[in-house]
C-alpha cells in the first residue's frame, strides 16, 4: 500500500542523513580491511562521492582518511598519499589539529614504504612529540589554547564531543598507530629500536584490550625477531600472532602471521611445516584477492624446492606464482618470480642460453632500480662460475662487490640517518623543555602580578575606609564648628579620590590583565558607565561591595546601586551571582 503525503518511516529519515550514510560505509569498509579489499576501497570511494555531495567537509576529511588507510595496505601508494594529503588539507582548515596530524601520518607512512629519508623520521618524531606533550581537552577550551580532542570514526563524522575516556582511548590508538609506523621506519635503516617502539604499541594494546592492535604488534614483533635470527622467539610471538587473528576472523592479519612464520619454518630446517604454512597463507591470499601476497607464497615454496634439489615441484609453484601475476607484468615481484623461474631452469637444463635470459633479465631489473638486482647479479656470477665463463664470472663478481659497497654505504647511510633523527629529535626535546620552561617562568611571572594586584587593591580597600570614616568624622565637625580649616581638608581629601598614585597604579594593572575582559564588557555592554565598569573590574578580582566602597572612595549603597544597574543592563537572573557571570566572561 502506497504512502502519500505521509511522514517519512525513521529508517527512511536515517537513509536521507548523510553523515549516517557516510558512517556506514567507512564503518563497513573499516570491518573489510581484515577481508576485502577490494570491497572496502570501493566503499571508500562511494563514500568520498556521499561526502562530497553533501559539501560537508568534516565527512570529506574521514572518508578520505578511510581511502588513504586502504589503499596503503592494498600498497598503492600513490593513491594513499593523495588521498591522505587532502584529508590533511580539510583537517587544516577545520582548524582540526588532531585530525590533521592523523592524516599527515598516513601520509608520511606511504612515502616510508619507499624510502625512509631523514626528513620523513624527524616529522614523524615531532608528530610523537606534539601527542604525547599537547595537553587533552574533553570539552572544546578557548580558541586561543592549543589542545587535542582525539576521536573515532564514528565521533568525527557525526561531529560529537566524545566523552573523557573516549578521548583518552583514541589518544592511545592514535599513538600505538604511530610507534607502528616508527617501528617499520627503524626495520628498514636495521636499526634495533624498530623493538622499543612495537614493544610501545603492544602495551598499549594489552591496556585497552584490543585484540586486532595486539595481534598486529605480536605479528610485527615476530617478524623483527627473524630479522634478528631469532627464530625462537619469532615462533613464539608469530604462533600467538596467529591465534589471535584467528579467533578474530581477521583474515588478512592471520594470513600475513602464517607466512612470516612459513618463512622461519624452512629456513630453520622444518620444511614440511614450512610448506604446509605456506599452502595456508596462499589460500587466505586468494580469499582475500591479495596478489602480491599470493605470488611471494608461492615463490617462498618454489625457492625451498629448488634449493632442495626439486626443480620440477619448483616450477609448478612458479606456474602457480605467474598465473597469479598475469595482470601486473609490471611490478616488481613479477620479475622477481622471472628470476626464480630462470634459476630453477638453470638447474633442470644449466646451458649458455638460459645464461642469456638471466643476463638479459638483470638488465631489466637494473633499469628499475631494484634492490633484487643485488640478488640477481650474484646468481648471474655464481651460474657463470658453473659454466666455465671465467671472464664472464670475473665481470659479475665486479657487479656483485660493487653491489656489495654500495649496501655496506647503503648501511653506512642508513647509520648516520638514524643518528641524524636521533640527534634531530634531541634537539627538538631540547627546544620543548626550553619552551616549557619559559611558559613556567610566564606563568610564575603572571601569578605573581595578581598577587600583587590584589595585595594593592585590598591595602587601597582599607586605605579607601578609613579616608570614608576621616570624611565622615570631619563632616561632623563641620556642622557643629564650620571652620575654615576643616573645609579645605575635607575638599582636600575628595579631590585625591580618583588621582591617587596607588590607584592610578590598581586601575592600570587591572586594565592590562584584564584586557580582553574589558574589551568583551565594552564591546557587549556599551551602556555601562565608567564607574559600573571600574565595579564590573574589581568584583572580577575578587573584592566585596564594601571593599569597592572604599577602593572608590564611595558609599557602601552607592556600590550596591551600580551592581543592581549592572545587573539590569547585562540581564543577569535572580538567582545567578554577578561576580560568578562576571568571572566566566
Amino acid at each position: 500500500m502506497k504512502r502519500s503525503n505521509s511522514r517519512p518511516l525513521k529508517s527512511d529519515r536515517k537513509e536521507r542523513d548523510p553523515g549516517k550514510r557516510v558512517l556506514s560505509l567507512l564503518l563497513k569498509a573499516d570491518e573489510l580491511l581484515s577481508s576485502d579489499l577490494e570491497i572496502a576501497a570501493s566503499l571508500c570511494l562511494e563514500a568520498i562521492s556521499e561526502s562530497r555531495a553533501s559539501r560537508r567537509k568534516e565527512l570529506q576529511a574521514a572518508s578520505l582518511v578511510m581511502a588513504g588507510k586502504c589503499f596503503l595496505i592494498r600498497t598503492d601508494l600513490k593513491k594513499s598519499e593523495q588521498f591522505s594529503k587532502k584529508a590533511r588539507q580539510i583537517y587544516e582548515s577545520l582548524g582540526d589539529l588532531d585530525g590533521m596530524l592523523d592524516a599527515e601520518h598516513q601520509e608520511i607512512s606511504a612515502k616510508l614504504f619507499v624510502a625512509s629519508e631523514k626528513r620523513y623520521l624527524v616529522r614523524l618524531h615531532e608528530i610523537l612529540s606534539e601527542r604525547l606533550n599537547t595537553p587533552l581537552a574533553f570539552s572544546k577550551p578557548e580558541a586561543k589554547n592549543v589542545y587535542f580532542m582525539p576521536r573515532t570514526i564514528a565521533n568525527r563524522v557525526k561531529n560529537n564531543k566524545p566523552t573523557p575516556a573516549e578521548v583518552e582511548k583514541a589518544h592511545q590508538l592514535h599513538l600505538a598507530e604511530l610507534y607502528g609506523t616508527l617501528w617499520r621506519a627503524y626495520m628498514q635503516l636495521n636499526d634495533r629500536k624498530a623493538l622499543k617502539y612495537i614493544e610501545e604499541t603492544l602495551s598499549i594494546s594489552r591496556r585497552f584490550k584490543d585484540g586486532r592492535l595486539m595481534a598486529m604488534a605480536l605479528n610485527n614483533l615476530g617478524s623483527s625477531y627473524f630479522l634478528l635470527k631469532n627464530n625462537a622467539l619469532a615462533m613464539e610471538y608469530l604462533l600467538k600472532a596467529i591465534k589471535l587473528y584467528h579467533k578474530l576472523g581477521h583474515k588478512r592479519g592471520e594470513g600475513s602471521a602464517t607466512m612470516n612464520l612459513a618463512r622461519v619454518y624452512l629456513q630453520s630446517g622444518q620444511a614440511a611445516l614450512g610448506k604446509r604454512l605456506s599452502r595456508k597463507s596462499f589460500q587466505i591470499f586468494s580469499e582475500l584477492g591479495m596478489w602480491d601476497a599470493q605470488a611471494r607464497a608461492q615463490i617462498s615454496l618454489a625457492t625451498n624446492e629448488r634449493l632442495h634439489g626439486n626443480p620440477v615441484k619448483a616450477n609448478e609453484y612458479i606456474a602457480r606464482a605467474f598465473d597469479v601475476l598475469r595482470d601486473h607484468q609490471d611490478s616488481g615481484i613479477y620479475l622477481y618470480v622471472a628470476l626464480q623461474k630462470l634459476l630453477t631452469e638453470h638447474v633442470i637444463d644449466p646451458t649458455r642460453k638460459n645464461y642469456q635470459k638471466l643476463v638479459r633479465l638483470y638488465a631489466e631489473i637494473k633499469k628499475q632500480k631494484l634492490e633484487l638486482r643485488k640478488e640477481a647479479a650474484s646468481e648471474i656470477a655464481r651460474i657463470a662460475q658453473e659454466l666455465h665463463l671465467h671472464s664472464e664470472a670475473v665481470r659479475w663478481l665486479k657487479i656483485v662487490h660493487e653491489n656489495e659497497i654500495e649496501r655496506v654505504k647503503n648501511e653506512q647511510k642508513n647509520m648516520v640517518t638514524s643518528l641524524i633523527t636521533q640527534q634531530e629529535v634531541e634537539r627538538l626535546a631540547n627546544e620543548r623543555e626550553v619552551e616549557k620552561l619559559r611558559m613556567d617562568k610566564l606563568e610564575l611571572e603572571l601569578k605573581t602580578k595578581n598577587r600583587e594586584t590584589d595585595l594593592l587593591a585590598a591595602q587601597l580597600a582599607k586605605k579607601g575606609a578609613f579616608l570614608s570614616t576621616l570624611v565622615e568624622q570631619l563632616s561632623r565637625l563641620r556642622s557643629s564648628d564650620p571652620q575654615h580649616a576643616i573645609d579645605r581638608a575635607i575638599r582636600l581629601i575628595q579631590s585625591k579620590q580618583f588621582r591617587d598614585s596607588e590607584f592610578e597604579q590598581l586601575e592600570e594593572r587591572v586594565t592590562l590583565l584584564h584586557r580582553d575582559f574589558l574589551a568583551s564588557l565594552v564591546q557587549r555592554f556599551p551602556s555601562l558607565t565608567q564607574a559600573e565598569r571600574r565595579v564590573c573590574i574589581l568584583l572580577r578580582v575578587g573584592l566585596r561591595p564594601a571593599e569597592i566602597a572604599g577602593v572608590l572612595f564611595a558609599s557602601v549603597r552607592t556600590v550596591e546601586t551600580h551592581c543592581l544597574n549592572i545587573r539590569k543592563k547585562m540581564g543577569i537572573a535572580r538567582n545567578m551571582r554577578l561576580v560568578h557571570v562576571l568571572q566566566s566572561m
